[in-house]
């Protein structure tokens, strides 16, 4: 009777190859001690370990020689005109080795707080600066002292922003858990960030403020006056000794040359 499952020359069935990968048919034909595969393609792998119609040459473990096939000879390059030689044994096929995992120590992870209450301002463009803080110091319980625990309820997050050049500031609702907020400001100005809470009746609870922080002009300047480099002492030494009616009329070439000719003391 004619088998229902087509098997390998080992007995092994065809449907356990069906669904592995390239890699996984590499294995396998491997562990049974094929030669010659780095380079097959999974097609290939799976014929030549179900035995249907090999692409190939293979050989079984403990063979040694290249089984004289059809086609092989294209595979086999040159060496199979030797006279009276039926089969040639393989050159060592090159070793594939599997790529091992690189260990790469990134050091410890940076702390989410360093127990500190402070707040950085960097100005992003002229109408934008980016503000960050860190609320982790001893300043909560302080104003906790001083208004009650309630006070973290009652009040809300703010940034104050100082306009230095107009005397003026401005209040801005944040959620002071993002720890960092883009303020919009004017260009070519001076401002200051404090961050805080507002209470309901206007008072402002400072917990960290930055320094003075400068806005970047969004044209070119305004000042179109010429202002001319002031010569060093070594060039007025060089135009006195070449005479002052003489330098307004000679070129820089002719001050040079003059300057050769009668050399500084």
């Amino acid at each position: 009777m004619e088998e229902r499952e087509r098997s390998s020359g080992d007995g092994s069935s065809a449907e356990q190859y069906q669904n592995m990968t390239r890699k996984e048919l590499y294995q396998a034909a491997r562990a049974k001690g094929l030669r010659g595969i780095s380079r097959c393609k999974k097609a290939e792998l799976f014929a030549m370990l179900t035995g249907a119609a090999p692409p190939g040459p293979s050989v079984l473990p403990g063979a040694g020689q290249v089984a004289d096939v059809p086609g092989s000879s294209e595979l086999s390059g040159a060496g199979r005109g030797a006279p009276g030689t039926e089969a040639l044994e393989e050159p060592p096929s090159e070793v594939r080795q599997e790529p091992r995992e690189v260990y790469v120590d990134w050091g410890d992870p940076l702390p989410e707080k360093y127990n500190l209450d402070k707040i950085g301002a960097v100005a992003k463009d002229p109408n934008w600066i980016f503000v960050h803080w860190d609320l982790s110091g001893n300043r909560r319980h302080e104003v906790a002292q001083a208004y009650g625990q309630e006070i973290f309820t009652t009040a809300r997050w703010h940034l104050r922003v100082l306009d230095l050049d107009r005397s003026e500031y401005v209040d801005l609702p944040i959620d002071v858990k993002v720890h960092n907020w883009y303020v919009p400001v004017s260009e070519d100005g001076t401002f200051k960030v404090a961050v805080g809470l507002l209470a309901g009746d206007g008072t402002f609870i400072e917990f960290a403020s930055t320094g003075e922080i400068r806005t970047p002009r969004s044209r070119p300047s305004d000042s179109v006056s010429e202002e001319w480099m002031v010569a060093d002492e070594q060039f007025q030494r060089f135009l006195k000794h070449a005479g002052t009616a003489a330098a307004s009329e000679l070129s820089s070439a002719e001050l040079a040359a003059r300057f050769r000719k009668k050399p500084l003391q």
